[in-house]
């Protein structure tokens, strides 16, 4: 605002400057024309003022001709009067203008309605050699240029107005894509916060459903052994008391036993399940808390993976099966994949099973060449048109934007295929006919980094 106020001012001041400076070319440029007449006028009438002091007689002549002179002069429009005066001051010949446009005698009271009138006069002496014999005034309006000066005042107003105008909003303009570019580096800088942020709020999610899947995997186990332990104790307890009451027979006796011994088995049994679900959730525990590249094998890593989302897919009905295959040792970022892995699933129940009863989820696994595998994600769900498909990857693309969607989900998923696990990832899909979704990667990662570098 301050710039535009000195854009205004300075444009304001160059306008004065401007109107002015022509103002004074246009008064001296009449001044000049009214000289130029003067001079004029003295050279013509010379001879005849000459001739009235040499030949008096032919005095009458002589005015006729100087008449003549003085009205040609008088036809410009900016000139009041024309006065020739003798040697003493007073008039010989005079002409004036009048108001609609007749030419007249000049007389001596007129010389004050001139300058009343805002008139400017102009004299130069009429020489005979070295001698003044006499004079000539020119009587000219200085507001003849008025309506010339109003003109150009305009015109220059104008002028300024759209040259101010343009200057103005080429500098808004400018101010504007220079504040644009800001915000969008702004916007930037705040989108990769917001991905990295939206990156541990996934693995934060994922921990989150470990920790479901422990919870429902391991409180099944852990209530058969309590129930079992129960019994146990029950059993206990009813041979104390017959051994007591001293009516404890052998049948009782072994019949408990037998009871202790079963229910020590299913209580063992169960035990031991739930020792190997924490040490599976702990080594995927451990995964996704760091970007650790080593060793898994692939089949039996996607299994965990997937158990540890039994009880989300348990709650929406959703099978997970995985594909018949030879079993594959890949070098990779674990937590990398497991987060794909949990996103595409989390995408399939929020997107795929919607309005659903249930469905399935199906992943194969198989080797392409020496150095890549693919990994095949599909759910039987309501498919994706073709628009979809064809932006699904970009960021900020959703579809659910109304219920609060950020569409950042997917591209998520890709940046890491691509960025972190080296690979590539591709989607097929047609409305109502499910949703698959292509994942390669490279056989061994630490090698193909190591290879890169190389290069």
């Amino acid at each position: 605002m301050a710039i535009n106020a000195l854009v205004i001012v300075v444009m304001i001041g160059v306008f004065f400057f401007r109107v002015g400076q022509r103002q004074d070319q246009m008064e001296l440029g009449l001044l000049e024309r009214a000289n130029q007449v003067a001079h004029r006028v003295a050279k013509s009438v010379e001879p005849t003022l000459w001739n009235i002091y040499q030949k008096s007689a032919d005095r009458k002549y002589t005015e006729a001709v100087s008449s003549a002179i003085l009205d040609s002069e008088l036809a410009a429009d900016y000139l009041g009067a024309v006065v020739v005066y003798g040697n003493f001051a007073h008039i010989f010949m005079g002409r004036k203008n009048l108001v609609d446009k007749q030419i007249v005698n000049f007389r001596k009271g007129d010389r004050s309605y001139f300058k009343v009138s805002g008139y400017d006069v102009i004299s130069v002496p009429v020489r005979q050699g070295k001698m003044s014999i006499g004079s000539v005034s020119v009587f000219f309006n200085v507001a003849h240029n008025a309506s010339r000066l109003q003109r150009i005042r305009m015109g220059e107003f104008i002028q300024g107005c759209l040259i101010a105008l343009i200057f103005i909003f080429i500098l808004n303009i400018s101010r504007q894509a220079h504040l644009s570019k800001l915000f969008a580096e702004e916007s930037l800088v705040s989108l990769k916060i917001t991905q990295d942020q939206l990156i541990e709020a996934e693995k934060m999610a994922a921990l989150g459903s470990l920790v479901a899947g422990v919870a429902h995997e391991i409180n099944t186990p852990l209530g058969v052994s309590l129930t079992s332990t129960s019994y146990i104790e029950e059993c206990a307890n009813t041979i104390l008391e017959a051994n007591e009451s001293n009516t404890l027979t052998k049948a009782k006796l072994q019949e408990n036993l037998a009871d202790i011994i079963n229910g020590t088995n299913l209580s063992l049994n169960s035990l031991h399940r739930v020792s190997s679900l924490v040490a599976t959730f702990k080594e995927l525990a451990v995964d996704r808390g760091e970007d650790e590249i080593r060793s898994v094998s692939i089949r039996d890593y996607i299994t965990q993976i997937m158990a540890t989302l039994s009880m989300t897919l348990y709650e929406h009905n959703i099978q997970f099966k995985l594909s018949d295959g030879d079993e594959i040792e890949v070098v990779s970022i674990p937590l990398a994949l497991s987060q794909v892995i949990t996103s595409l699933t989390g995408n399939s129940i929020k997107h795929a099973f919607e309005g659903k009863a249930g469905g399935t989820i199906t992943i194969g696994v198989q080797q392409l060449d020496e150095n890549h595998i693919q990994i095949n994600y599909q759910d039987d769900g309501i498919g994706m048109s073709k628009e979809v498909t064809e932006n699904i990857f970009e960021p900020f693309y959703t579809t659910t934007r109304h219920t609060g969607g950020v569409g950042l989900d997917m591209n998520i998923i890709y940046n890491i295929v691509h960025k972190k696990l080296a690979g590539k990832i591709k989607v097929h899909s047609e409305m109502w006919q499910g949703a698959e979704f292509i994942i390669t990667l490279p056989l061994k990662l630490v090698i193909e980094k190591s290879d890169t570098m190389d290069l």
